[in-house]
């Protein structure tokens, strides 16, 4: 009886940190949309914007322990998901502080303030390799192992080649695909939620391990 107690409190616990990491995705879509677009990257906008990375972060620490669960504790993809995530949030996140000078400095020379801003334009071009990296790491882990339905794994595929092929092309007409693509990564660990307890699967030794299950 105590054993299986504690197996529904293990299950509860896992799937409400699953579904507290999907929801801080979501929120990192929302904040920085609305930062970005609603707001119109002022003052207020960058703030908004820098707890929709904030959210990211909790989500990445989500995406990994889902992806690591199904890959196994030696699974490298995870760790390489992990690792893209940061790398991405890393470059957007510094990405803001040529924004942030132009601000401070009104009588700041023109063409200095163009160049700044062309800096944050081609940060923003940039973290579509490491976003593309998370991507195919989590779409690998998805497709092969089938811890998370399938057809997300395959989606976030297509996005992932989505954006290496826009590397040439320019920030302005791929927007669309990177907020697309922190979509995907989003409904993949919300689809998470669709795969058995570990421990369920330890219980029923007769299950296929080659799935996760």
């Amino acid at each position: 009886m105590d054993m299986d107690r504690q197996h529904r409190n293990e299950t509860v616990v896992s799937q409400f940190g699953r579904r507290l990491g999907a929801a801080s995705g979501l929120l990192s879509i929302a904040l920085l949309s609305v930062g970005s677009d609603v707001l119109g990257g002022n003052s207020a906008g960058i703030l908004v914007e820098l707890f929709g990375f904030a959210f990211f972060l909790f989500f990445l620490g989500s995406l990994w322990a889902c992806l690591r669960n199904a890959e196994g504790a030696g699974g490298w993809l995870s760790a390489t998901a992990f690792g893209a995530g940061v790398a991405e949030f890393a470059v957007k996140l510094g990405s803001g502080a040529p924004l942030l000078a132009t601000m401070a400095n009104k009588g700041m020379d023109p063409e200095i303030a163009r160049a700044l801003i062309a800096i944050n334009d081609a940060s923003f071009l940039l973290t579509f390799l490491p976003l593309a990296v998370m991507l195919s790491a989590t779409a690998v882990v998805a497709i092969r192992w089938g811890a998370l339905p399938r057809w997300l794994g395959w989606m976030a595929a297509v996005t992932a080649l989505g954006l290496l092929g826009g590397l040439g092309r320019g920030s302005r007409s791929l927007r669309s695909v990177g907020g697309c693509s922190h979509a995907v990564v989003c409904a993949v660990d919300r689809g998470d939620k669709h795969r058995p307890d570990p421990a369920r699967g330890r219980a029923s030794p007769g299950r296929n391990r080659a799935s996760g299950r």
